[in-house]
């Protein structure tokens, strides 16, 4: 027989004809095509897995911070007994180990924490070793005398409006006088100030190191704390305006939300902090997020108001037009957050949060209607409260929403 009509077959049927093989061929290639293609998403998918557990390791047992202090102190050890040998100084081991003790102290997980802990730690020292040198002088170095000097150096940092460094200082203080009476041939001031150029080598060290390995900015964690807290507000906030009866997990649910925002928005309080450091030359972006982490602060306040607000005769005070509002104002809001979310991940240029004040203008004009009825004259003054509290509170969250929209839009377009 002619060749071509030897039998193939192609996907379980048989064919006597030449075509046959170009199927059967095209079938082969796209076969090996979803093949290398499926391999290579596997790939990616494991690459992601793999890149994620090592991000969540890190974070779990604060590899960066660690390794970034482990190698500061090294550094500062290596550093401060250099030194030490050149000027040939009889306090070796001290020097080495007050330049350890300085970076150890200084280094702290961003950028705008460590020039904070820098700045205290130089004003602590700078005071408790003119303290101590003066202190030595004039009360000696006995234990009265060292908790005098003690009491004088907080004083004093206290009188100053410098209360964050008092601990240093009273520290830099003691050494000064307990060091002082180890070598009385040493004279106090010399003493002090190479315990101050100590401080100043583990600061810069330490300042150095947060600069050149992982310099984390508070910043960004301020944004990703930001994207956490809108999460959790919209779960809060859905269950906050749950009319229906509630379930026996309800309010085990709504504390564990809460206790979780709260902690999020204190963190954010000093993450603000420290990035204002950071952007000491950036106001207007710095003035942004702190107005961003207002506008939070007073949605978690009237979401947690909507908890409490007594619910099981809300309902009964609605008529039709004002309840069906209400779900839809519920609905736009939900929606707000999660376009918020969206928009600090920049999936989304800017977040269309029109529809939401749309409706908080009807439901405003509904209220209006509503009140015009007179119908809540049948309800006790409690239950009015607590509907028109729902509805004030309500309307808070979606304000602030809006603001927030307004000013992440403007800061990502600067």
């Amino acid at each position: 027989m002619p060749s071509y009509s030897r039998r193939h077959n192609f996907l379980g049927r048989t064919y006597h004809t030449p075509i046959a093989n170009l199927f059967a061929f095209a079938y082969s290639l796209i076969k090996k095509q979803r093949s290398s293609q499926l391999m290579h998403e596997q790939k990616l998918s494991l690459r992601h897995h793999i890149t994620s557990w090592i991000k969540q390791l890190f974070a779990a047992t604060e590899a960066k911070i660690a390794f970034k202090t482990g190698l500061a102190a090294s550094i500062s050890l290596i550093v401060g007994l250099s030194y030490s040998k050149v000027f040939d100084r009889p306090d070796l081991f001290v020097s080495g180990l007050w330049c350890v003790m300085a970076s150890i102290v200084v280094i702290q997980t961003h950028l705008g924490g460590t020039y904070q802990a820098a700045w205290v730690r130089f004003l602590g020292v700078l005071i408790g070793t003119i303290a101590g040198a003066i202190f030595i002088h004039l009360v000696g170095s006995g234990p009265v005398s060292l908790g005098i000097s003690i009491f004088l150096t907080i004083v004093i940092c206290a009188l100053f409006n410098i209360k964050a460094s008092f601990r240093i200082a009273a520290l830099s203080t003691a050494i000064i006088i307990i060091m002082g009476k180890q070598h009385p041939i040493v004279d106090p001031w010399l003493f002090g100030f190479y315990r101050f150029l100590d401080s100043c080598i583990g600061i810069v060290v330490a300042v150095i190191v947060a600069h050149l390995v992982w310099p984390d900015k508070a910043i960004e964690d301020i944004q990703l704390n930001i994207k956490k807290t809108l999460n959790l507000l919209s779960k809060y906030f859905r269950l906050a305006v749950n009319l229906e009866t509630k379930s026996p997990t309800h309010r085990e649910i709504t504390t564990s939300l809460f206790e979780e925002i709260y902690d999020l928005l204190a963190e954010n309080e000093d993450y603000n902090k420290e990035a204002a450091i950071e952007l000491f030359y950036d106001t207007p972006l710095k003035e942004h997020w702190t107005l961003i982490s207002d506008q939070l602060e007073r949605i978690f306040e009237s979401v947690d108001l909507l908890e409490y607000v007594p619910k099981e005769t809300l309902s009964k005070v609605f008529d039709d037009g004002l309840a069906t509002q209400l779900s839809v104002v519920v609905e736009k809001t939900d929606q707000a957050f999660q376009s918020l979310e969206k928009q600090l991940d920049r999936e989304e240029s800017s977040a269309d949060l029109s529809g939401l004040s749309q409706s908080l203008q009807q439901l405003n004009d509904e209220l209006l209607r509503f009140r015009a009825t007179r119908a809540t004259r049948k309800f006790n003054m409690e239950d009015v409260e607590s509907f028109y509290v729902f509805f004030y509170n309500l309307r808070n969250i979606g304000e602030a929403l809006i603001k927030m929209e307004g000013l992440i839009t403007t800061m990502q377009a600067s």
